[in-house]
């Protein structure tokens, strides 16, 4: 009886194991304002601008522009900055919606999914939110 509990024991810790690995991997979903702040795996993500550039809706204009998030992270001494951008001008002016970032010797992989809301004809002044992802990479 024993041996049975000790072995149902180690099955449970091996399965824990990996259970834990494979959660690290999987992204974690924010969505922010500007100013505000999260925490992932010890890290604090600040989004500390959002410039907005974007065509509005339904309105003739000379570029489609883009919308750019600044974001800084931060742990105990150390801070990086670095922007992602979306918008059909991106590629021209900031380069995409995705980057890899190496933090206290480990990667992450950002991944911006919206900024909103949308601009529209009348340009009504709202609380812009950043919709982003972020995992381990690797």
């Amino acid at each position: 009886m024993k041996r049975k509990v000790f072995y149902i024991a180690i099955v449970f810790v091996a399965l824990a194991g990996c259970a834990q690995k494979w959660a690290s991997g999987r992204p974690a979903a924010y969505n922010l304002a500007k100013g505000t702040s999260a925490s992932f795996n010890g890290i604090i993500i600040t989004i500390t601008d959002i410039k907005e550039s974007r065509c509005p809706m339904n309105a003739r204009c000379i570029r489609a522009g883009e919308a750019i998030a600044q974001f800084t992270i931060h742990h105990k001494q150390q801070t990086q900055t670095f922007a992602l951008c979306t918008g059909a001008d991106c590629k021209q002016t900031q380069g995409g919606p995705k980057t890899i970032i190496s933090f206290n010797g480990t990667q992450y992989e950002f991944d911006l999914k919206d900024i909103t809301p949308n601009p529209t004809r009348t340009l009504i002044q709202q609380e812009q939110r950043v919709t982003f992802s972020i995992k381990k990479a690797g």
